[in-house]
């Protein structure tokens, strides 16, 4: 068997894809959005799947986007290719902010932007609460599982630091070495394979 069989010839990892999951992208992904991405789960039914890649940090701040917005140093990250004029919000305070959805124990999405925004003015919410992403990712009917069913992605469990790590660009590389030997390949990988 080539290395090029061994990577595709991969062992899923046994999870189902749900809310709350992670999903990693395989390394030969060339896709601008989601190559070596980390998509965190925040909807998947009958109908179509929802999810915010949280690796893709942009040079922008919020207030570089949003007029009026209270001074605050937080990075905007680029959750998917759909709606990118809208922004989006991960954190950690669905116990302040109405309208929040909750993912995980302790990690939501959504909510009022006007009180976030008049929390973060009252230095109630920091940087280390909440994440703003341009865009989000979405699938319709069938079409996730069928990705899935070509090994474009493998399902991982997600954890609510996962969300706020320093290195999010690194996230992908960490995650997969949790689960060890079965992506060795994938890991060692080239980024641009032309490169070597």
């Amino acid at each position: 068997m080539s290395q090029i069989d061994k990577i595709l010839d991969f062992k899923p990892t046994g999870l189902e894809i749900e809310k709350g999951k992670l999903l990693l992208s395989e390394p030969f992904l060339k896709d601008y959005f989601f190559k070596r991405g980390v998509i965190l789960m925040l909807e998947h039914d009958k109908f179509g799947s929802m999810g915010m890649v949280i690796n893709r940090e942009t040079e922008y701040y919020i207030n570089d986007l949003v007029d009026g917005f209270p001074e605050f140093e937080s990075k905007v990250f680029l959750g998917g290719p759909v709606q990118t004029e809208n922004i989006f919000i991960l954190h950690r305070k669905g116990d302040l902010i109405n309208g929040s959805q909750e993912i995980l124990p302790g990690l939501y999405w959504g909510g009022d932007f006007e009180q976030i925004k008049e929390l973060i003015g009252l230095g109630v919410l920091k940087n280390t609460d909440l994440r703003f992403y341009l865009g989000y990712s979405g699938w319709s009917e069938n079409q996730l599982q069928n990705e899935l069913k070509e090994n474009s992605w493998i399902v991982a469990e997600a954890k609510n630091q996962y969300l706020f790590v320093d290195q999010p660009k690194d996230l992908w590389k960490d995650i997969l070495e949790i689960y060890g030997n079965d992506y060795e390949l994938w890991l060692n990988f080239p980024v641009d394979p032309q490169a070597n």
